[in-house]
């Protein structure tokens, strides 16, 4: 492939010297690594060129939703994300008002003159504009709120060094939404901008456009607006190389000597990376022989008797 000039450009991320890769919880890290390809690069950067979203395809486990986290550590951008199901609207992701908190304060007679009091801003407007959403809006229609009343960053633990950065918006599974929903952000991700209905404002994009990633198991096709409008990347199935890239990436001295062990001794049983991954530390974390007897029953724990 040809070089280019590339506003995304990972490098390999420092192995330690001992143990796994990063202090992990499931599916999160501390600090993300990743096994990137050419082709997710390019894609990238493409998104990034154009700001457009884009829009990760694949089976599951093959590492659609950690690439948001991984380009959000690389990149030292703000991370949020979100998981879409059949219940999620747009307000969801812009921003509602709690009329429960705002009734309960009533009922107690203790509610504030301004509604923006009770404004939960969602995960766009944040990546959007953090400082309006801390502010809940206020400051787009008179004096800011005192701090208690100031909203709190839901990523606030991954983002209190990049405040003044861009951010990265993952939107987990559009497939499982309602039909409408996709296209219902086709403004929002066009034009950069959106209206809270419920206080009445306007939120516009306050610097540089975030990177939104949206991802599909491809359950159900998407509209040719929303389409149209999207950078696509499909992720492919896992294969031995490709678990071997991972394994390099992700684990370095005694523990990717076992990933490799591991990998061997799966022959064609080629599982997600998601799976060999977890394949990899229970054999690490259990001392169990990839060579030995139980390893067949790992992979039926892990894999479900395929």
């Amino acid at each position: 492939m040809n070089e280019y000039q590339k506003i995304f450009d990972p490098t390999m991320t420092a192995k330690p010297t001992s143990g796994e890769e990063v202090e992990r919880r499931g599916d999160s890290s501390k600090n993300s690594v990743y096994a990137y390809t050419d082709e997710i690069v390019l894609a990238v950067n493409v998104a990034l060129a154009t700001q457009r979203p884009l829009l990760v395809s694949g089976p599951p486990g093959c590492g659609k939703s950690s690439l948001a986290r991984a380009i959000a550590d690389n990149m030292g951008r703000r991370n949020y994300e979100i998981t879409v199901t059949s219940r999620v609207e747009l307000r969801d992701l812009v921003g509602r008002v709690d009329h429960v908190r705002r009734l309960a304060d009533a009922q107690a007679g203790d509610i504030p003159k301004s509604i923006n009091h009770y404004v939960e801003p969602g995960r766009l407007w944040w990546a959007f504009d953090p400082k309006g959403a801390t502010q809940r809006g206020t400051t787009q229609r008179g004096n800011p709120l005192e701090t208690e009343n100031q909203a709190v960053d839901p990523g606030r633990q991954s983002n209190a060094t990049r405040i003044e950065e861009p951010a990265v918006l993952l939107l987990d599974e559009i497939d499982k939404a309602d039909p409408d929903f996709p296209n219902a952000l086709l403004v929002p991700l066009g034009a950069y901008h959106f209206h809270v209905e419920e206080i009445g404002a306007w939120v516009e994009l306050q610097g540089e456009p975030p990177l939104i990633l949206v991802t599909t198991n491809q359950d159900r096709r998407l509209s040719d607006a929303f389409l149209r409008r999207c950078v696509r990347l499909e992720i492919p199935a896992a294969d031995a190389d490709t678990l071997a890239r991972v394994a390099q990436v992700h684990f370095s001295g005694e523990d990717l000597k076992k990933a490799e062990l591991v990998l061997e001794s799966l022959g064609s049983t080629i599982p997600s990376i998601a799976e060999y991954l977890d394949i990899v530390r229970a054999c690490n974390r259990l001392n169990l022989d990839p060579k030995g007897n139980q390893f067949v029953q790992i992979l039926e724990v892990v894999l479900g008797k395929r």
